[in-house]
């Protein structure tokens, strides 16, 4: 039975790894599309913080460890989503000519920019 359960926890760790990497590359690929010096801040922060979040995926059993993980996750997730349609937005603009009102980024709180 233990050989089972170390089965499934090993295939979990290849399962969430990899999705860890299909976010990264996918973060990394919308940059390309934004303006250079965005896309280069954007890109070293991407770096930076996969890097230090690693670790998360090192025991996939402890409760804490899951729960970050998961804020993580939900958290780039969604950076990807805003950022591809403020992409998408940005090109549609683009064709009509009409780049004015476009803007990327959002506004945050005092609070959310006293984290970074």
């Amino acid at each position: 039975m233990a050989s089972g359960a170390m089965q499934k926890t090993a295939k979990d760790f290849l399962n969430v790894r990899k999705s860890y990497l299909e976010l990264y590359r996918g973060i990394m690929k919308v940059h390309r599309h934004l303006p250079k010096a965005m896309g280069d801040i954007g890109n070293a922060t991407v770096r930076q913080e996969f890097r230090a979040h690693y670790s998360l995926l090192d025991d996939l059993q402890n409760e804490r460890k899951q729960a970050n993980l998961r804020e993580f996750f939900t958290a780039w997730t969604q950076y990807l989503g805003e950022t591809t349609n403020q992409i998408i937005d940005f090109q549609k603009m683009q064709e009509t000519r009409d780049t004015q009102g476009i803007r990327f980024g959002k506004n945050i709180s005092e609070t959310q920019a006293a984290v970074f």
